[in-house]
């Protein structure tokens, strides 16, 4: 987990928290929701609509399926490499599919 060891992305982790709360915001209102600054708010809306985990310029708002995908990839590899029994790691794929 790369974001708890150096905090490499945890301004957009926090983008990402805001946005959970509301189903629109606008910039203004993941600022207040945050602690990060304007300019902030706004080079992490960049980076998030980069990896197309976010949505729209003036009503921000998550893109679910994209996030569920990119949660989907990471929870399999970490299964995959923490599982030591087969049939475990098949249960728990086909729960979250």
């Amino acid at each position: 987990m790369r974001v708890l060891l150096d905090k490499t992305g945890s301004g957009q982790l926090e983008v990402l928290s805001a946005l959970t709360e509301e189903p629109e915001m606008r910039h203004k209102d993941i600022v207040e929701a945050s602690s990060l600054s304007k300019g902030a708010v706004s080079n992490n809306l960049e980076k998030l609509r980069d990896k197309k985990l976010v949505e729209g310029e003036t009503d921000i708002s998550l893109n679910e399926e994209r996030i569920l995908k990119l949660y989907r990839e990471h929870l399999e590899a970490f299964l995959i490499r923490d599982s030591s029994e087969p049939e475990e790691l098949n249960d728990l794929r086909t729960y979250f599919k």
